[in-house]
């Protein structure tokens, strides 16, 4: 975790690099473009509205003493909780990439690496068992 918006913004860029490499690597160039020109301009937004943000954020701690936090201040209605929330979390987008796109790619490629030890077999030509 990141305290520092930019470097955020840059790790969560490093991220979708990957998934582009993979998109070229799949041979999906047309969507890696699309992919590329979308991120360009969002990481654009994003970079240039931090500081903003970050003085929009310090202007509310400074006028309340301490910032909000939904899980401290049960006084919001449960919608307006949970909205806050998923806001926070950007959606649990991080979560649903992790359970939906990484995970099945980890186990096929450790299912993959199984197949090609076995296949490629130990060092001196003998063939091992998975």
């Amino acid at each position: 975790m990141q305290t520092d918006v930019k470097s955020a913004i840059a790790y969560a860029t490093l991220c979708q690099v990957g998934i582009i490499v993979v998109e070229i690597a799949l041979g999906l160039e047309l969507l890696a473009m699309l992919h590329l020109a979308g991120h360009v301009l969002f990481r654009l937004l994003q970079f240039l509205s931090a500081p903003n943000v970050l003085h929009d954020l310090h202007e509310l701690h400074n006028r309340l003493g301490s910032l909000p936090h939904a899980s401290a201040d049960r006084s919001l209605p449960g919608w307006r909780r949970h909205l806050y929330l998923f806001a926070l979390e950007r959606g649990f987008a991080d979560a649903l990439l992790e359970r939906v796109v990484v995970a099945p790619l980890l186990f096929l490629a450790r299912r993959l690496d199984v197949l090609d030890r076995w296949l490629v077999g130990a060092p001196g030509g003998r063939r091992r068992d998975p």
